[in-house]
């Protein structure tokens, strides 16, 4: 192999690194995105369940 074929070859594998550097950025970005949905879900349904209890110790 010579040395402009080793620089080819280390470009590519520096571009596939970065490359699923980002795929693997954008998984971790939906997962938590994901978590985050699921919590902010959670937290409305716990408002609403306090809203109801406070509610109904003003009757």
């Amino acid at each position: 192999m010579d040395a402009s074929s080793s620089h080819g070859l280390m470009k590519s594998m520096v571009h596939y690194g970065k490359k699923r550097a980002l795929i693997e950025a954008q998984n971790e970005i939906r997962e938590k995105s994901r978590v985050i949905e699921q919590l902010n879900k959670m937290i409305a349904e716990l408002r609403s369940n306090l809203e109801k209890i406070q509610n109904e110790g003003n009757c």
